[in-house]
């Protein structure tokens, strides 16, 4: 019997390179998951929405381009992907997926160079157990980890890195505010090899960071009428500020103890104390008992158990509105 192989490439760009040099079956990996919000099951109607807007095609587009759902027909997958950070996010999210799927045939990984494709390291052994937990504690619960299996630990951390008001290339665009946006790109992208940044994604980060002062957060869930008065309040007083829905891209711990210190409240006071999951959990008589660290990790683990709104500046932040 046959071997049935796939190739499965991080883009259309090396997909058509190893097609032309390589023949055989490929087909590409078309994301840009170190950007936006996800959810744990991959390709689900929430995923498909989520990522299609991030990307701004429409769901059609974007199903167009989906791994196809007959995967379990290849007893063989060989991956060709990156080392940094945007490749990164796409393999770790193609791993969490094929253990949503049960795959169980071989997967080998290669790793190649984004810009001359040459490969680096070939036919690495990939054991499908612990990816959809990294994926889900990395891209959605936003949870440094040290074990990452297949995957690179540098690559990792510049995730976080490039999502921190403090990284790199934030402070990058801040200390050359007053430059023009062609050539502070051009900055960016030379400084960003590791993370794999796109033009589109230094444009991204100089509209959020160029003001030279952090923009306000508001965080909220949208469905919650008050964060809708709040959102109507700095709307009606105009107010700029950076939306985010707490459901979908839950604080981080370190988040949290930045915020918590902040404040100068009580830290049970960033609990949703009429949410369904506090009383679910019976927290109001755990609260008193436990300790600000046992608080901190609980507050990570669901974006509906902190209190919201939330309105972060540099140098305040308020919890809750009336």
């Amino acid at each position: 019997m046959n071997t049935k192989i796939l190739n499965i490439t991080n883009g259309d760009i090396f997909n058509k390179y190893y097609t032309s040099k390589f023949g055989g079956e490929a087909m590409a990996f078309c994301e840009a998951m170190m950007e936006g919000n996800t959810v744990l099951d991959v390709y689900s109607d929430e995923f498909i929405n989520l990522r299609s807007k991030e990307l701004c095609v429409s769901k059609e587009e974007y199903k167009s381009k989906m791994l196809k759902n007959d995967i379990h027909w290849y007893s063989k997958l060989n991956l060709w992907f990156g080392k940094d950070t945007f490749c990164q996010m796409n393999l770790l999210t193609l791993l969490a997926y094929l253990e949503q799927i049960g795959y169980n045939g071989e997967v080998l990984l290669n790793y190649i160079d984004d810009e001359t494709f040459e490969i680096i390291q070939e036919d690495i052994k990939v054991e499908l157990d612990i990816y959809r937990k990294l994926y889900e504690n990395i891209l959605i619960k936003k949870i440094k980890i040290n074990d990452v299996g297949v995957l690179y630990l540098n690559a990792i951390e510049l995730y976080f890195d490039y999502h921190s008001e403090n990284g790199k290339l934030t402070k990058i665009v801040r200390e050359n505010a007053t430059m023009q946006e062609r050539d502070l790109i051009c900055l960016l992208l030379e400084n960003s090899k590791e993370y794999g940044l796109s033009d589109i994604q230094a444009k991204k980060l100089i509209k959020k960071y160029k003001r030279g002062t952090k923009m306000i957060k508001f965080i909220c869930y949208p469905k919650c009428t008050t964060c809708q008065k709040a959102k109507k309040w700095l709307d009606d007083n105009g107010v700029e500020y950076e939306l985010r829905d707490i459901k979908l891209d839950n604080p981080t711990r370190e988040e949290l103890e930045e915020w918590y210190e902040k404040s100068g409240l009580p830290l049970n006071k960033f609990f949703n104390t009429s949410g369904l999951l506090y009383k679910s959990l019976e927290l109001k008589s755990k609260l008193p008992t436990i300790s600000d660290d046992e608080m901190l990790n609980l507050l990570t683990t669901d974006g509906m158990l902190v209190k919201r709104p939330l309105l972060i500046g540099e140098k305040f932040v308020l919890v809750g509105f009336k």
